[in-house]
């Protein structure tokens, strides 16, 4: 992404992260805490072709027309952000050795090929977590064979009986795909290649995550 502040943006001595005074750093959260919902926002209201979006941020309402430029504006926040991850190791080695990770906010915010090297070396003593990038995971995706790990499916917390729910909810999609019955409308995610029933309610085509092209190169 191009500079735009006029800047040289390498004579002009920025500040790193380990140096920061609090005080930036506390702000810099306020930033991205408010910014950063409203650019996910607008970037799925774009996709979905609404010409106007809301979300509650702190307890308050916020509406706007959904603007291209912020969509573009995210798309290149992702792309940056990609390029971060020859520095994940040295983030995760700064951490006391033997220590934990529990991840149920979002598989990519991890570099999982950092995350398996730091369980092998002992680094970390386990990793844990229901997100996975890209998900579902493809079968052979690093966080099925690393070491230590307590990686489950995206169940976003569960109690007992909602557990014994789903069981028998998939229980009967089973019955019903063998024996050619329809599956309750309820159940269906997708069908036929289009989103259906639950999921139709639920989702939007497209992925506010981007990520397709990492997907594709997985095997089946």
């Amino acid at each position: 992404m191009a500079d735009l502040s006029g800047h040289d943006v390498n004579n002009c001595k920025w500040t790193v992260l380990e140096d920061s005074p609090e005080t930036l750093k506390e702000l810099l959260k306020e930033f991205g805490k408010m910014y950063a919902p409203t650019l996910v926002a607008n970037a799925k209201a774009k996709n979905s072709g609404n010409e106007t979006w809301e979300i509650e941020i702190d307890g308050s309402i916020w509406k706007q027309k959904t603007f291209s430029y912020q969509a573009k504006c995210l798309k290149w926040i992702k792309d940056e952000f990609n390029v971060l991850n020859e520095h994940d190791d040295e983030m995760i080695n700064k951490m006391k050795r033997g220590a934990y990770i529990v991840n149920t906010a979002r598989g990519k915010i991890c570099d999982k090929d950092a995350i398996a090297r730091a369980l092998e070396s002992g680094q970390l003593s386990g990793y844990a977590g229901d997100v996975w990038f890209p998900q579902p995971a493809p079968n052979d995706h690093v966080w099925r064979t690393m070491p230590n790990h307590g990686m489950t499916p995206h169940t976003s917390g569960t109690s007992l009986s909602a557990q014994a729910r789903y069981a028998a909810g998939v229980r009967e999609i089973l019955e019903c795909f063998f024996s050619g019955e329809p599956i309750r409308e309820p159940y269906l995610i997708v069908k036929d290649g289009d989103l259906a029933g639950m999921g139709a309610h639920s989702y939007t085509k497209g992925t506010a995550t981007d990520g397709s092209e990492e997907a594709a190169n997985y095997k089946k």
